[in-house]
């Protein structure tokens, strides 16, 4: 009777691993999402930019697959004028849509880019295990920070960390400075000249982070 009993808790534990492998997700990833006062400019369509870039976030999130936490950065969203309005406004967690959706909408475009102390404060989100960092901005750091060492240093501090960049409606210099961020992140930059571009570089973006999830084990 022990040999049996301790057979089939051998078979139990071997279950429950075989089905958390099946549902292993992608790393914990961190969105930085700029609000700043130059995000109020227009689209074509006539949405803001910040308009757009909820909209496109949320469809870009809708594939996300289950067991991937998720957390979301917003600065420049609260004050004028000010570099420390940085804000958690969803913690790292399982993701839900409906609770990132609700968050995005409270955000209004007002204040300063401090995208050295915002990558900082996602950094410190993330687990010892790394993860991922996705930062979506239309304009440079106005805080007097160095993303671009920030960024080389938080790759320095933990090389499981990646950096990803996607620059909305932005000039050809200023994509090339804010660049450097993603190549010191260990991560890719992404030009998107509009709503349109920014799409297709959040689906790039997600297809890269889930690409890198951990192979899933079939269930015994």
């Amino acid at each position: 009777m022990r040999h049996v009993l301790h057979r089939a808790l051998v078979g139990l534990s071997a279950l429950g691993c075989g089905a958390a492998a099946a549902h292993a997700g992608p790393p914990p990833t961190v969105m930085v999402i700029d609000s700043s006062g130059s995000m109020a400019a227009q689209e074509p369509d006539g949405r803001t930019r910040l308009d757009a870039a909820r909209a496109t976030i949320a469809r870009a999130l809708a594939g996300w697959p289950e067991g991937g936490d998720l957390a979301v950065i917003a600065y420049g969203h609260r004050r004028q004028g000010d570099c420390a309005d940085i804000e958690t406004i969803v913690p790292l967690g399982p993701l839900s849509l409906p609770q990132v959706e609700e968050r995005l909408a409270r955000l209004r475009a007002r204040g300063k880019t401090p995208i050295g102390a915002a990558l900082k404060q996602a950094a410190g989100l993330l687990p010892d295990s790394g993860g991922t960092i996705v930062l979506v901005s239309d304009g440079l750091e106005t805080c007097g920070a160095d993303p671009c060492a920030v960024a080389e240093a938080l790759r320095r501090a933990n090389a499981s960390l990646v950096i990803h960049v996607i620059g909305l409606g932005m000039t050809r210099r200023e994509m090339a400075e804010l660049s450097c961020i993603a190549e010191n992140g260990g991560g890719r930059p992404f030009d998107a000249a509009d709503a349109s571009g920014l799409a297709t570089a959040l689906g790039s973006v997600v297809e890269e982070i889930v690409a890198t999830a951990p192979a899933a084990e079939p269930e015994p």
